[in-house]
C-alpha cells in the first residue's frame, strides 16, 4: 500500500491534494498502523485496503471539476462521512474496523495541517524563486547606477544591485522564519482522537511517519482542539511577512517608473500584436527589470 505523504516535499502541489486524498491516505495510514498493532488481522487489512483502492479510483476517474467537489453528489467528498459511506459500499461494515482508536476531530485537524503544509512549501519554493531571480538581476546590475528614494524623494545614488540584494536579505530573513515555522507546522495531530487519545495501540508516531510528518503533537488536547488555530495564524503571518517585503519593492520600482523618463523599465515582451502595434494593455510586472542608461 503506497501512502501518500510521503512525497510532501514534490513540486506537484495540485488540487488533486484536496481532502477526498488526504482523507483517503490517512485510511492507508490507519489500516497499516492498526495492522502493525493487532488491531486488524492481515486478512482484514487486505480486504480494508482493497476498498480504499477502489474508492481512490472512483475518486479519481469521476471527479467532474474543482467546482464539484464541494457537492456531496460527486464522488470526491470533502466530508469524511460521505467516504466513510463509499468505503462501506466498495467492502461492507467490516472497513470500519481501521476506525479504531480514531476521531473525526483528529482528522480534521490533520487535514488542516496537510492543506497548510501544501500550501507553505508552495510559497516556500515561490520565495526561493524570487530570491534567485534578485540575486541574478543584482549580479546583472551590480554597476547600474539608479537613485534611491527615501520619504518620497531621491536621496543619493546607489547601484541597482544593491537595491535588489537588499530586498533578497528582507526575503532571507522571512525564509529563514519559516524553515523554524515548518517545525512546528509538520507535527501529526492524527491520533490523538478527540482531545484524549484512546486505550486502543493506536501508534501515533508510525502514523506521522507514514502521512510525511516529523513527529506528533504530544498533548492531544493541543493536537484536536488548540493548535489548529495558532497554526494557521502563524502560517499566514509568514506569508504576509513575504507580501509586505514584495509589496514595498514594487512600490519602489513604481517610484522609479512613473517618472517622465525613468530609471526602470519593465520588460514588456509580448505585448505587440503581430502587426507591431502596441496592445492595449499596462506594462506587465513579471520580474525582469531593465535599467536604462
Amino acid at each position: 500500500m503506497n501512502v501518500g505523504g510521503s512525497d510532501v516535499g514534490g513540486s506537484d502541489m495540485s488540487g488533486s491534494r484536496d481532502a477526498f486524498f488526504w482523507y483517503c491516505q490517512m485510511d492507508k495510514a490507519t489500516t497499516l498502523a492498526a495492522l502493525d498493532s493487532g488491531i486488524l488481522t492481515k486478512e482484514q487489512a487486505r480486504h480494508v485496503a482493497n476498498a480504499i483502492q477502489e474508492v481512490l479510483v472512483r475518486g479519481d476517474g469521476e471527479a467532474s471539476g474543482p467546482n464539484d467537489q464541494n457537492d456531496s453528489s460527486q464522488p470526491r467528498p470533502t466530508d469524511y462521512l460521505e467516504v466513510q459511506a463509499m468505503l462501506r459500499e466498495a467492502g461492507g461494515p467490516e472497513t470500519s474496523r481501521m476506525h479504531s482508536g480514531r476521531s473525526r476531530q483528529c482528522m480534521l485537524a490533520t487535514l488542516h495541517r496537510c492543506f497548510l503544509r501544501d500550501r507553505f512549501l508552495m510559497i516556500f519554493e515561490s520565495l526561493l524563486d524570487v530570491r534567485q531571480q534578485m540575486l541574478s538581476l543584482g549580479i546583472t546590475y551590480a554597476e547600474t547606477l539608479v537613485p534611491a528614494y527615501t520619504n518620497g524623494v531621491q536621496a543619493q545614488p546607489v547601484t541597482m544591485g544593491h537595491l535588489l540584494c537588499g530586498y533578497e536579505s528582507a526575503l532571507q530573513r522571512t525564509s529563514q522564519r519559516m524553515i523554524e515555522a515548518y517545525n512546528r507546522l509538520n507535527q501529526s495531530p492524527l491520533g490523538s482522537a478527540a482531545l484524549a487519545t484512546t486505550r486502543f495501540p493506536v501508534n501515533r508516531d508510525q502514523l506521522a511517519t507514514l502521512l510525511g510528518f516529523d513527529g506528533c503533537v504530544e498533548n492531544a488536547f493541543d493536537a484536536a482542539q488548540i493548535a489548529i488555530v495558532d497554526v494557521g495564524a502563524e502560517t499566514a503571518h509568514h506569508a504576509s511577512l513575504a507580501a509586505l517585503s514584495l509589496s514595498t519593492f514594487i512600490q519602489d520600482i513604481h517610484a522609479q517608473f512613473h517618472h517622465a523618463r525613468p530609471w526602470v523599465l519593465l520588460d514588456n515582451d509580448g505585448s505587440r500584436d503581430n502587426d507591431g502595434s502596441q496592445k492595449n494593455q499596462p506594462p506587465r510586472s513579471d520580474g525582469l527589470l531593465s535599467p536604462s542608461t
